[in-house]
């Protein structure tokens, strides 16, 4: 009877011990992770430019340009990486990010003051001037972040099976991008005073920035099985700000999108000189996906 007591006492004792020292064991696995989701760009910006469109007339004054609203929207990530454990709670998490946000934004009119002299039908030339105001669309393109991430993870289990992780640590940002389109007024020439211009559409290419940042966020890991395990993440990337000057990567007539010359893409790029452009480099993400024990 003792011996049967001593048994059932003895086996109480370690059944209970024996489940958390396996769970603890998933837990400190190295792994590899996968995972998918949408991130929300901090915020955009009004990118203003203007030019000349008369240059070398003797009176200056002329003018074109607009205010191209720029601004980021949901668009997907995707990140890929290895958890190296470090104790019971700490761990290395080294990670390799895409993220993809498409740019929009509604946009003013595209404005020209033009100044010129009038030689018909008078003798006497005449000094005057014309404006003209074009509705604009809406702004297009996106932005492509690569970024690389070495974060530090605190980890608690919360439930059978659940783990809550803390994760911060700094990030290496490479952004790049398009977006468009800006107007171009390409002046003709004159007959019988009347004047003649040609209009153009300028797509532009973000040039690639690298920058320095961090992340911090939350995550969860639901395990599977021994090797298998659910992970849901909710975070935040920063890195300053994006800051280049665009470059006109491409320029179509206003009127049936007819692609520009090489020999007058030349001559808009010499004509124009575009002002830096600057976009917060600031995402919020929601993601799941799974990790892979070793």
């Amino acid at each position: 009877m003792k011996k049967a007591v001593l048994l059932l006492l003895l086996g109480a004792a370690l059944a209970p011990a024996s489940l958390p020292a396996a769970t603890e064991t998933q837990t400190r696995r190295a792994r590899f992770f996968l995972t998918a989701g949408f991130g929300l760009p901090g915020g955009g910006a009004d990118y203003s430019f203007s030019y000349d469109p008369h240059p070398g007339y003797d009176i200056p004054g002329s003018t074109a340009g607009q205010t191209l609203r720029v601004e980021p929207a949901l668009g997907p990530s995707l990140e890929a990486g290895f958890f190296l454990p470090l104790g019971r709670a700490f761990g290395l998490r080294l990670s390799y990010a895409w993220d993809r946000s498409p740019l929009g934004g509604e946009n003013g009119p595209y404005a020209m003051l033009f100044k010129y002299t009038n030689w018909w039908p008078l003798l006497d030339p005449v000094r005057t001037s014309l404006t003209k105001t074009t509705a604009w669309a809406p702004t297009f393109g996106s932005r492509q972040d690569v970024s690389i991430g070495l974060e530090v993870s605190l980890r608690w289990p919360i439930a059978r099976g659940v783990d809550l992780s803390f994760l911060a640590g700094p990030r290496l940002f490479f952004a790049s991008g398009s977006t468009g389109a800006l107007g171009y007024t390409e002046y003709m020439g004159s007959s019988h005073g009347a004047q003649f211009f040609r209009e153009y559409l300028l797509r532009l290419d973000l040039p690639p920035q690298t920058r320095i940042g961090w992340t911090a966020g939350v995550e969860a890991e639901v395990r599977l099985s021994t090797a298998l395990s659910l992970l849901l993440r909710a975070g935040f990337a920063s890195a300053g700000a994006y800051e280049a000057v665009p470059e006109i990567a491409a320029a179509d007539e206003y009127y049936g999108l007819i692609p520009a010359d090489e020999q007058t893409l030349a001559a808009i790029r010499r004509a124009v000189a575009l002002p830096a452009l600057t976009l917060p480099l600031g995402r919020f993400e929601l993601a799941c996906g799974l990790a892979l024990g070793l």
